[in-house]
């Protein structure tokens, strides 16, 4: 394994799709995506940046989700929300 940059173009074509898909998609969308592929618990303020929205927003749809019984809650040692499937 290597520590090295991805080229260039690769990363212009993730921000390219990136960019698709956050046109096509509702933040509350993205959330669920990026929580359905979290494998360890998350704070929203990581869900939000991995779902390109707002920590607050993040931390809204989040909160539904958790009360709908879809999303697990717990708290760090910090005292800070994190979200697990």
């Amino acid at each position: 394994m290597t520590d090295r940059e991805p080229p260039d173009e690769f990363n212009a074509v993730n921000e390219t799709v990136g960019d698709e898909w956050g046109a096509d998609t509702t933040p509350y969308e993205r959330i669920r995506d990026v929580i359905t592929h979290t494998y360890t618990p998350a704070g929203a303020d990581t869900i939000a940046n991995d779902a390109r929205t707002t920590p607050k927003t993040a931390r809204k749809h989040l909160e539904t989700l958790a009360k709908e019984g879809v999303v697990e809650t717990t708290t760090s040692d910090h005292g800070a929300t994190l979200y697990s499937w």
